[in-house]
């Protein structure tokens, strides 16, 4: 390839394939989920419900910053420093 660095690696990121999100604010599953074969219907819908809460805060939380003037300044920041190279 004949490019510049910057544009090598932009033409590698989209070759790569997409890589799963991971975040340490990601819900874990207990260590004892694992080992545990036999739950109770209530046992499994209290769990999902504890899971899909977390899940629903850290989705408030990723469009409040989305939505906000912080997010817009740090994506113009980002612009910046990317036309700058």
């Amino acid at each position: 390839m004949d490019l510049e660095p910057a544009a090598e690696a932009t033409a590698r990121r989209a070759q790569a394939p997409p890589r799963p999100a991971r975040s340490s604010r990601t819900p874990k599953r207990p260590a004892s989920a694992a080992r545990t074969t036999a739950t109770t219907p209530q046992a499994d819908l209290a769990t999902l419900r504890t899971t899909f809460a977390a899940l629903e805060q850290r989705l408030r939380r990723l469009e409040s910053f989305v939505t906000s003037d912080r997010f817009n300044l740090h994506r113009e920041f980002a612009k910046m420093g990317a036309s700058g190279d």
